[in-house]
């Protein structure tokens, strides 16, 4: 951004800004070479659009391809995918030791199965111990340089990836806690009558105000990406967002949990914040029983927002094993609400939870932008730290608001995520294909009646 009353650029990177003097001086433009793009790629773009809230910009950003150009992709998907081959030729030369580099990926696979991080030097002392045992002569004079390690990687398929979560155990190790969680879903189905509107996903996801996702645009070959820390505080919880969706599309009202009590808020910003979200306080903004308790008789047995269904066993809530879920008082209230409470084993929610899987995802990347164009047109306010609390909550109401109508009306995706989860599918086994549990390559439906 160009400060028009000073030779200055203006340069924020989500949680910090620099000034640096503005080089008057034209600067040349180097020739840009046409890309090319193969055919495993285009439908990985197409693939990511479905799943992610089916939103056109931030596809774009993601794979950093233009938009015109994802649009095309998502309109030839047919005949992408009937194309034969992969339309870019693969150009990765020659290995000089293909037997060494057959076992050094080898040995990578097996580390990144126990979920172990693997660094440049590790393929490097790999490789060498291998090259000594296998061609001892050659293993001195060859250099594991970046050429090599760089061809290896392509002929190998194997990038510089950002840690997608922290799971305790490998998806193999979690079959188990997941079919005996598919299990006794499908049992309780069978035993009662329950429509697609009786089988809910609640959830709770922390917010800050400043959504940084820790990346940021830079030279291509830069050695270094350098992001400095911002405001303080801006980054860290400003509330916690509580969501719930059905099975049939539907969704109630997202209730944000500020910190605090409360007490002192003035009326004048209770007016603006959004009407479309409920707003409580908790002094650290976290669920507690008594927000559950609340929730449960304001929200999750509104008649408005979750009418009954007629001759209904009653409802199914899927929800993880936060603590305030799990207390007696909770437990009671919801079974005097007709609800059977089924648990998301531990470490299985980014597998099986709809919200995880599906939705937070394209909620939050919603909220992102609605931040992003907030700040282009106040960036002063940034910068100098103007801005109140009072402030922030409210527009963190309209952001949320703004967001969660979003998402409400692409029924079909929240309808997507129960299935892919395996969570609504019909009872005869014919939708069981669409069962799709991530890491977890071959994953069956068990019968309801086995134990695991």
């Amino acid at each position: 951004m160009l400060n028009q009353n000073s030779n200055v650029f203006l340069i924020f990177q989500t949680q910090t800004f620099v000034r640096v003097p503005l080089n008057t001086q034209k600067l040349e433009m180097a020739p840009t070479k046409r890309r090319s793009f193969r055919k495993e790629f285009k439908l990985k773009v197409i693939h990511w659009y479905f799943e992610n809230g089916k939103n056109i910009n931030q596809t774009s950003n993601n794979f950093e391809v233009d938009r015109k150009q994802v649009r095309n992709w998502i309109k030839s998907e047919k005949k992408i995918r009937s194309l034969k081959g992969s339309k870019k030729a693969a150009r990765y030369g020659k290995a000089k030791f293909p037997s060494m580099e057959k076992e050094l990926h080898a040995k990578f696979v097996d580390m990144r199965k126990e979920g172990k991080r693997v660094k440049r030097w590790w393929f490097n002392s790999k490789a060498r111990e291998i090259l000594k045992e296998k061609h001892p002569q050659e293993a001195s004079s060859f250099k594991y340089s970046n050429r090599w390690f760089q061809a290896f990687r392509r002929r190998y398929r194997v990038s510089l990836r950002r840690k997608t979560h922290a799971a305790q155990k490998s998806p193999a190790a979690l079959r188990s806690a997941i079919e005996n969680f598919h299990a006794k879903l499908l049992r309780e189905r069978k035993r009662g009558n329950y429509a697609l509107k009786d089988l809910g996903n609640m959830d709770q996801t922390p917010l800050p105000f400043v959504m940084d996702d820790n990346r940021t645009y830079e030279k291509t070959g830069a050695s270094e990406v350098w992001i400095a820390s911002g405001q303080s505080g801006l980054e860290k919880r400003q509330c916690t967002v509580q969501l719930t969706i059905f099975a049939d599309g539907s969704a109630l009202p997202a209730l944000l949990i500020f910190r605090g009590k409360g007490l002192r808020i003035n009326p004048a910003e209770k007016k603006q914040w959004d009407r479309r979200v409920k707003v409580v306080f908790q002094p650290k903004a976290w669920c507690d029983e008594a927000i559950m308790k609340k929730w449960i008789e304001e929200d999750w047995n509104n008649v408005f927002h979750n009418p009954p269904t007629p001759g209904s066993s009653g409802k199914i809530l899927y929800a993880d094993v936060h603590k305030a879920q799990q207390t007696p008082d909770v437990k009671q209230w919801l079974h005097k609400c007709k609800t059977t409470l089924i648990n998301v084993p531990g470490g299985t929610t980014s597998r099986v939870q709809p919200l995880d899987v599906c939705i937070n995802k394209p909620f939050k990347n919603y909220v992102r932008e609605f931040f992003e164009q907030h700040l282009d047109s106040n960036l002063e306010l940034y910068v100098d730290g103007k801005l109140s609390a009072s402030e922030r909550r409210v527009l963190t109401t309209k952001w949320v608001g703004e967001a969660w109508d979003r998402i409400k009306k692409d029924k079909e995706l929240i309808r997507h995520s129960f299935k892919k989860c395996g969570l609504s599918n019909d009872l005869n086994g014919s939708e069981d294909a669409l069962v799709k549990i991530k890491g977890i390559e071959g994953y069956k439906m068990p019968l309801p009646e086995k134990e695991f």
